[in-house]
């Protein structure tokens, strides 16, 4: 495992709002070199979602369109942002933490092996898929709500809209730990880098009690 490495995920809602330009300056400033990140959809994929509504292609075909989403929201990151540069797959991740960069993963346009496609797997599975395959110690989902909670259990955060369903599946892999900071958070960004437990835990076991959750929204 690589205990100094962390995986990103930086949720689509954050476009409308104040905050991401603050969250892209944090990663520039203490991710070189230890931080990968992932984007959302944001409106992109929010427009895959009315095409398919109005045409009513398929999920498969969908979910390609959603990735090709993502990549557009990641390369608008990477410009946004000195340090930051697109990745496109793990090699290139890799290279681009040893020259002290911050990768923003562009996601393939096509389906992934061995996964079902469409949209119960969002960016929020996509992100904990490239942490295990980086083998990052931590993963942590930026979103544009707040979870009155330490700890909250995946499913419930799944039952609520706020992850989506594969997330639980994919995080079964108690190496990597999970956590979401809200948006505004991102002044707690280094702690959490530090060792800090910040935010909200996200835990793989049944009981931990339902968690407050303001406009609990779900963007890809």
């Amino acid at each position: 495992m690589n205990l100094n490495k962390w995986v990103v995920k930086l949720g689509g809602s954050l476009f409308a709002g104040e905050f991401l330009p603050h969250w892209l300056a944090a990663l520039a400033e203490h991710g070189a070199g230890r931080i990968a990140v992932v984007p959302g959809g944001g409106p992109f994929a929010d427009q895959v979602r009315a095409a398919q509504g109005r045409w009513r292609f398929g999920d498969a075909a969908a979910h390609r369109m959603a990735m090709l989403g993502m990549a557009q929201y990641g390369m608008m990151l990477s410009d946004l942002q000195p340090g930051l540069v697109v990745a496109a797959d793990e090699d290139a991740i890799r290279r681009a933490w040893r020259a002290r960069q911050v990768p923003v993963w562009i996601p393939p346009g096509t389906t992934m092996r061995g996964m079902r496609c469409d949209w119960s797997l969002t960016s929020d599975s996509l992100a904990a898929w490239l942490a295990a395959r980086l083998r990052a110690s931590h993963l942590l989902l930026v979103k544009s709500i707040r979870i009155d909670a330490i700890k909250v259990n995946s499913q419930e955060l799944a039952r609520r809209g706020v992850v989506d369903s594969r997330l639980a599946e994919l995080l079964n892999d108690k190496r990597c730990m999970c956590r979401i900071l809200a948006a505004h958070d991102y002044d707690l960004f280094a702690a959490a880098l530090n060792g800090t437990p910040v935010g909200t835990a996200v835990t793989h076991h049944p009981g931990q009690g339902p968690a407050r959750l303001n406009d609990p929204l779900k963007h890809l």
